[in-house]
């Protein structure tokens, strides 16, 4: 089989290659930043086959120190996730989660 080049700067969906990293057995692995900013190191078949999309933490949200998903959030505060998620479209998590 041919040996499949790779790039800095080469995009898998969110991820942009940013060099090669060390092997895990014989699987080529691929430091990669995140759209979110978050780094990791994930397997080249399961970028390119789009088994790994993101790195897991794109949809978390900082509050007071905690990291929590949209659908936490909502219910943590009782709020219907679909309101919470309509406020974060024109306001920050804050102002979201005190509106009454």
């Amino acid at each position: 089989m041919r040996r499949v080049e790779i790039t800095p700067g080469q995009q898998f969906g969110v991820f942009t290659v940013i060099r090669e990293a060390s092997r895990s057995g014989e699987k080529r692995m691929v430091h990669c930043r995140c759209s979110c900013g978050n780094t990791r190191i994930v397997r080249l078949g399961s970028l390119r086959s789009g088994h790994t999309q993101s790195c897991g933490e794109c949809g978390y949200l900082s509050y007071k120190g905690k990291k929590k998903s949209v659908s936490a959030w909502s219910k943590e505060h009782k709020i219907n996730e679909s309101t919470l998620r309509s406020r974060l479209k024109n306001m920050s998590l804050k102002e979201a989660l005190e509106k009454k």
